[in-house]
């Protein structure tokens, strides 16, 4: 596991399908730990 984290904030679920996935995909496949933190009311 690596010592490598990126915390990413969103205001909605999917948010990250649409602007970063390729982005989160990459960092993820090198072994960094993605956090993803959704600021929204469900």
């Amino acid at each position: 596991m690596s010592d490598k984290r990126l915390a990413v904030i969103l205001a909605h679920p999917d948010d990250e399908s649409f602007g970063m996935g390729g982005t989160l995909a990459k960092y993820a496949s090198q072994g960094v730990a993605i956090h993803l933190i959704l600021a929204t009311r469900a």
